[in-house]
């Protein structure tokens, strides 16, 4: 039987092996989807190298981008993002190739689109750093809108904004992304520290969240009658699109 898996840690959250075996099931897909969650990404290596019938998997936090240096090859995707969500496993002759992509980068543009007129948004601000912020911001580039990245971190420089800063800024942003673990477990009541009471009707606000469905900053976003969007659309299109990889000879 067939394999294929989510690497990350933690992951009690997420929906993906549901969302695979519910798939494998109603299309007669022999084949399993299990969550490997690992301690670091030697161990993950190891889990990959000792499994032959692992065809396939998903990455997620906090290894989308610690996981580039043992690729093999990557597709033009995950090198515009500088970050891997899902890799092909190639076994030929007792070796192992692995070939990364980026399916989030189509997953949010596409659930972007459909959850907002992308023609009258020409400012955003990401919240948070990490591997998938770099991802948006790529698809925000895409459509030409202006972008800052806020963290609690000071920069000096014009890609980045501090929470501080953007305390006094938020209403000059007409979508907000949130691409913060905070509002998923375990930070399931938190949410990154923006003043949501600034919040106004016309500003969109992307949770990349998608369990729970209402995070806080959703609830306060649409408390303010703000349009919303989580990410379990995004999920769904990502994940079609890797198997779509992993079944391409």
């Amino acid at each position: 039987m067939e394999l294929y898996a989510l690497v990350g840690k933690p992951l009690a959250h997420s929906f993906s092996q549901k969302y695979f075996r519910e798939k494998f099931f109603r299309e007669g897909i022999e084949a399993d989807y299990e969550l490997w969650e690992e301690s670091s990404v030697e161990e993950a290596l190891k889990h990959i190298a000792e499994t032959p019938e692992l065809k396939g998997f998903n990455i997620t936090m906090p290894y989308k981008k610690a996981f580039l240096p043992h690729l093999n090859s990557m597709d033009t995707s995950a090198e515009l993002c500088g970050n891997v969500n899902c890799v092909k496993v190639i076994r030929e002759d007792d070796k192992v190739h692995l070939r990364g992509y980026n399916t989030d980068f189509y997953g949010f543009e596409t659930a972007l689109a459909e959850s907002f007129d992308l023609s009258a948004i020409s400012t955003a601000v990401i919240l948070g750093r990490g591997g998938v912020s770099q991802t948006i911001a790529k698809v925000l580039e895409k459509h030409n809108i202006s972008y800052r990245i806020a963290s609690r971190r000071m920069f000096d420089d014009k890609e980045h904004i501090s929470y501080a800063e953007l305390d006094t800024a938020l209403s000059a942003y007409q979508l907000i992304v949130n691409a913060t673990p905070l509002g998923m477990h375990p930070y399931e009541n938190q949410m990154p520290p923006i003043n949501t009471a600034k919040l106004q009707a016309s500003q969109c606000v992307f949770d990349l969240i998608y369990n729970p469905s209402q995070t806080p900053l959703l609830q306060e976003a649409a408390a303010r009658h703000c349009p919303t969007s989580n990410g379990l659309r995004m999920l769904k299109l990502q994940a079609d699109k890797a198997w779509q990889i992993w079944q391409n000879n």
